[in-house]
């Protein structure tokens, strides 16, 4: 049985949430607040998000995100976990196939989702269900301080199309300008150069670079 995100308690949402994330490759651990958190600054649907219940009992926690990109409406699988207690029992199939029901209901055009290079048991199962790689992305860090002079002269812009970009198809879904990140426009000699989205997060800047040719 499914039951909505929103009608699942925290505490439970949460657990079923930590459990099937407790072995990954990268163990991911969340508090309540910061599940809700994840959520809301990814647009992901609190209705569409859902726990899968076995025998009473969380067994597996899939996120749906919903957005309209390129005159397109997507879907975004931002998170799928199995409780270790209740695995080898196809439920990440279960939970695909609700997933897709839910997508197809909505007139959704397109699902897609992001796997870690490396976890090939989630990589194997998504491709058997039908996903294909489109492309693979590097997530880089710098702890490297850069001057404050440049050359170039940044401006805030309302949107990539005002100054003429379009934005990748392929664009991760945490990249995309959808969520009200801000766009900035680079210029040399008021010709445009390059662009960026942009995110304040905590306590640094998230970018997501591009350049116009």
């Amino acid at each position: 049985m499914f039951r909505q995100y929103k009608d699942v308690s925290a505490s439970e949402r949460t657990q079923v949430w930590n459990n099937g994330f407790s072995d990954y490759m990268f163990p991911i651990h969340m508090t309540k607040e910061q599940l809700d958190n994840r959520l809301s600054s990814l647009s992901i649907s609190q209705k569409l998000s859902k726990i899968l219940y076995i025998d009473q009992q969380p067994a597996g926690i899939y996120l749906h995100g919903e957005g309209v990109f390129l005159g397109e409406k997507i879907a975004w699988l931002g998170g799928m976990a199995v409780d270790s207690k209740f695995r080898n029992q196809h439920l990440s199939v279960q939970m695909l196939h609700e997933f897709e029901r839910t997508a197809k209901s909505r007139n959704t055009d397109t699902l897609y989702l992001e796997a870690i290079d490396g976890n090939n048991r989630a990589i194997f199962i998504y491709q058997k269900f039908g996903f294909v790689p489109i492309c693979k992305v590097l997530m880089l860090e710098s702890q490297k301080k850069y001057p404050l002079k440049t050359h170039h002269e940044i401006q805030k812009v309302e949107t990539l199309e005002a100054i003429g970009i379009t934005e990748d198809k392929a664009t991760l879904w945490q990249n995309k300008t959808i969520h009200g990140y801000d766009c900035l426009g680079i210029y040399a000699a008021k010709d445009l150069v390059g662009y960026a989205v942009v995110s304040f997060k905590e306590d640094c800047l998230v970018v997501s670079p591009n350049k116009t040719g």
